[in-house]
């Protein structure tokens, strides 16, 4: 590794090259960290192991991947209509006790009404 940060998107470029490797290893029980030092060794690999387990978990995930090999489109999926909302003829922050003494100026308070 020289120690410089990659390309925009090598990483997933990088992974990309290894996916089958890394899928077979992951189904064969092998950790992550054994996984990446392997790549690193056989000079496969130069991103960071952080990088590297977040491109994993993405490849572990059940869900349709933006960058797995197959062409397949999801569903379209229809996000659930929130209940309407009841608008307030005026707009503006609720006054919820209006008819309260209004507060008292602490300038002008004896202690006791403070206590």
């Amino acid at each position: 590794m020289s120690g410089k940060p990659l390309r925009h998107n090598m990483a997933k470029v990088e992974i990309l090259g290894c996916l089958e490797k890394v899928e077979s290893m992951l189904s064969q029980g092998f950790s992550k960290r054994i996984i990446y030092e392997r790549l690193l060794e056989e000079k496969r690999l130069s991103m960071a192991y952080v990088t590297f387990c977040k491109l994993t978990a993405r490849i572990a995930k059940p869900s349709p991947l933006p960058f797995s090999q197959e062409n397949t489109t999801p569903a379209p999926v229809q996000a659930p209509q929130p209940p309407p909302v009841q608008q307030s003829p005026r707009s503006g922050p609720r006054i919820v006790n209006s008819t309260k003494e209004p507060f008292p100026d602490p300038r002008k308070m004896s202690v006791e009404d403070g206590i």
